[in-house]
């Protein structure tokens, strides 16, 4: 064969596997795809010419075409081939080629984190190529890498971006793939109406440029499914369905068939459903598309069910554990399956223990998908829905099979998880102080712990919030209270803000928050300068849910176990997300008395954490010195100001303890931590991020005029790294005075870090204040601490009743106080 001849069958062959590629006809495309390779090497061998170039597209498209048809293993290889040829030749355009491809196969697996890890490369590649086009790319896949990660804030970033530089350059194609990941980015935040809109002008270019739009269309499904919206919700499946066959992509089809055999089954129409799902069952077995099998065949399982068909329900549920076990992305599909697997044996069979067995699978799978993850994602993905439903629902099954202590040590599992990765990854704290343990160990942690307290432990499960009352005696008591419509979280939420806004009067109070240093936005010109900033307006109210919400929160959260704390000097509540939020303090019963009247309140973020605590060696902490830390001098850094409330709190504290206060340009990050590792009290009032777990010091005096963070930035990975032995630490921080309560697991997470350092306690306020209310408890608080030698959790409870029942203060200014983690005594 002379070289005109070997070009002649290149050009052929090429074009055929093209032809192959784009009508969705994978195994015949590899074939070729082989051959040209072949053909390829033969040019070499007569031209004596290397055709990398020609090598680095053909690999390119085998990691697809392998992609495609479910051969990981031969996808990753390929891709990694046409990666080496380019660096090798210094093909920068190749390389970002091949780092978009090997994306593609985590993607596939579920191992968002090492597709970032490439697609951040591709994002630097880009822009030093001028390649606009691959960066939209890009920002695209990374958004929507970020959100499978449950990180939606970045997803939120990075999608918006590949949607306007698209629109710049003109490029259509990347304009609808924005477009369509925003849609289903709203549609996972439950955003319905945005993610329409998106899909819609999503279509549009669809239809313009000639596209499949097949994505487009299930998530449009998806979209009016989630509105009970079914005719239209069918409509969209069906063409779908119907678009997928005509391009002749089989993998789409099977997908498209498994979303309306679901919707199908919704509205009872079981023999359509099954008809489709059971082609969506033979289309994944003949593609080997594992996801589109265990649909399939989750759905079957749920339908013979309600069918009362056992026998076919047992034969599609084996098979669909033996997809899960085979699949190899192991992690969320696996566990989302079983999820829903476990839901049809509890709702349409009502076998709670077929449902209890097959959620344990769903917690494991749910564990082994975080724990092969990068470190930095494990927090966010385990925030994510499904991964807190699985542990909802397997403890939902154990309390409906008479298992009410190890429905407890499920809901400890799922939080002491959480807690230990927040702790260990979020702010770099050693992960061997909170060991993640199985339920085995927690039923024996249970049985170990010691107190004389009651230890009242909260969880939502279902509709139905569930309290676990622990006694002296180590007997538990369960008690539970079906919510009601207006206890829903949000409905809480509004409660806790109508609790500051039914107060009559305006507030002064420090912004002693970060949200200025990290706001991209100029200050306007009238707060420029001004340290000290309006807090809300409280305005007015005679609605009578307003002025009743104190007594709803009290029927919600104490009422079901009041008669089991009756007499008790003190509770410790281990309350579950935005319960943390809730002023315990302050929760009146129905004879208008408030809590705080009937018994000390303590809080603790998980039983893991209280045994923690109870293991720590005696002489562990400090037992002298205190570091006060008040208004560091924040002139050279962007955007903050002084807070000269913040600096005479400081100073009148330390001159009741008769120590030197560290104020001003002596507040440095350096002389911080010098202090911060051998006192016994550490109180800190300035400006500090709960949710980044960070604290503003005063730069470095040989720092640049314009300083880098990490000269004057105080992190919870450097209190990590020093480690502190203080019994307490009060955070008079973090307010702002925008007028938001916090996130449960800002004031929280931030709490949790100084225990996990090496803090016994830490007392923090859950919303802002007015700033002399502060300024009066904090030194009504430690008078009690130092001159009466009364407990932290003791001087808490006085001072809050010296507030309460003094006319000057209202609720909001005594009622968002908490003591999280033991009760301890001072001798300073």
């Amino acid at each position: 064969m002379d070289k005109v001849d070997v070009w002649e069958a290149c050009i052929i062959t090429d074009s055929v596997a093209k032809f192959f590629m784009k009508t969705n006809r994978y195994l015949a495309a590899i074939e070729f795809h082989k051959v040209l390779l072949t053909l390829e090497k033969i040019v070499e061998d007569l031209t004596s010419s290397r055709q990398d170039s020609v090598n680095i597209k053909i690999y390119n498209r085998l990691t697809e075409a392998y992609l495609r048809i479910g051969n990981y293993d031969e996808s990753k290889a390929n891709a990694k081939l046409a990666l080496q040829i380019s660096k090798k030749i210094g093909d920068k355009n190749g390389e970002l080629a091949s780092y978009l491809k090997l994306c593609e196969v985590p993607c596939y697996l579920g191992r968002y984190d090492k597709a970032i890890k490439y697609l951040e490369k591709a994002l630097q590649l880009s822009r030093e190529t001028g390649d606009a086009e691959k960066e939209a790319e890009s920002y695209c896949y990374l958004g929507v890498s970020h959100y499978l990660l449950g990180q939606s804030e970045k997803a939120m970033a990075y999608l918006p971006k590949s949607l306007k530089l698209s629109k710049e350059i003109g490029d259509r194609r990347m304009e609808e793939k924005a477009l369509t990941f925003l849609g289903g980015l709203f549609l996972g935040l439950g955003k319905v109406s945005q993610s329409v809109q998106k899909l819609e002008e999503a279509l549009k270019i669809s239809e313009e440029i000639g596209s499949s739009a097949v994505l487009i269309l299930n998530f449009l499904g998806k979209a009016y499914q989630s509105l009970g919206q079914y005719d239209k919700s069918i409509e969209y499946y069906q063409t779908a369905h119907r678009v997928s066959k005509e391009i002749h992509d089989s993998t789409s089809e099977g997908r498209a068939c498994a979303e309306l055999g679901e919707c199908l089954s919704l509205v009872k129409k079981y023999d359509e459903a099954i008809m489709h799902l059971e082609k969506a069952l033979e289309i994944g077995k003949s593609t080997g598309d594992i996801p589109t099998k265990e649909t399939a065949c989750v759905a079957l399982v749920g339908i013979h069910l309600a069918l009362g068909q056992q026998e076919k329900a047992a034969e599609y549920k084996e098979q669909a554990m033996k997809s899960i076990t085979e699949d190899e992305g192991k992690g969320v599909r696996q566990s989302l399956a079983l999820l829903c697997l476990a839901r049809d044996y509890a709702a349409q069979g009502g076998d709670m223990q077929q449902a209890c067995d097959i959620s344990s699978d769903s917690i494991w799978y749910s564990e082994v998908e975080r724990d092969t993850l990068n470190s930095k994602y494990k927090l966010s993905l385990g925030d994510m829905k499904h991964n807190i439903d699985v542990y909802k629902d397997h403890c939902y099954y154990l309390i409906a099979l008479g298992r009410v202590r190890d429905a407890l040590c499920t809901a400890e599992r799922g939080r002491a998880r959480v807690l230990g990765e927040l702790l260990s990854k979020k702010y770099a704290i050693q992960e061997t102080r909170f060991e993640l343990v199985n339920e085995d160990s927690l039923s024996s942690l249970i049985g170990s712990l010691t107190t004389d307290k009651r230890l009242v432990f909260m969880a939502v499960i279902k509709e139905v919030f569930l309290f676990w009352v622990m006694t002296t005696k180590k007997e538990l008591t369960t008690r539970a209270q079906t919510k009601s419509p207006e206890s829903s979280k949000s409905t809480v939420h509004d409660m806790l803000e109508n609790i500051l806004q039914k107060q009559r009067r305006d507030i002064e109070c420090e912004d002693r928050s970060l949200s200025a240093f990290y706001d991209s936005e100029p200050s306007t010109a009238g707060d420029k300068g001004n340290e000290r900033k309006r807090g809300i307006r409280l305005v007015e109210s005679d609605d009578a849910e307003d002025s009743d919400a104190l007594h709803l929160l009290y029927n919600m959260f104490i009422s079901p176990f009041a008669d089991l704390i009756e007499g008790r000097e003190e509770i410790v509540l281990i309350p579950e997300g935005s319960m943390f939020m809730v002023p315990f303090s302050a929760l009146q019963d129905a004879e208008d008395k408030y809590l705080s009247e009937t018994c000390r309140i303590r809080i603790i973020p998980s039983l893991t954490t209280l045994k923690l605590i109870q293991d720590c060696p005696a002489d562990y902490h400090s037992t002298t010195g205190a570091l006060i830390v008040g208004d560091p001098d924040v002139s050279r850094v962007p955007r903050l100001g002084q807070l000269p409330a913040a600096r005479q709190e400081a100073k009148e504290i330390a001159d009741l303890l008769n120590v030197s206060a560290l104020l001003g340009e002596q507040a440095t990050r350096e002389e911080v931590l010098l202090r911060i590792t051998d006192v016994c009290l550490i109180h800190i009032a300035a400006h500090g991020d709960a949710e980044r777990g960070e604290i503003c010091c005063t730069p470095n005096p040989s720092s640049p005029q314009v300083p880098r963070k990490e000269d004057f930035m105080l992190t919870m990975e450097d209190i990590a790294k020093v480690g502190i032995r203080a019994k307490l630490v009060v955070l008079s921080c973090c307010h702002s005075g925008r007028g938001k309560i916090m996130k449960a697991e800002g004031v929280v997470g931030i709490a949790r870090a100084f225990i996990a350092s090496g803090a016994r306690s830490v007392l923090v306020s859950l919303w802002l204040l007015d700033d002399k209310s502060t300024k009066d408890f904090m030194i009504r608080f430690y008078g009690h601490l130092v001159r009466d030698k009364l407990s932290a959790s003791e001087a808490l409870h006085q001072s809050i009743k010296w507030m309460r029942e003094s006319k000057m203060y209202i609720v909001s200014d005594w009622a968002p106080f908490v003591l999280i983690g033991d009760d301890v005594t001072l001798d300073l």
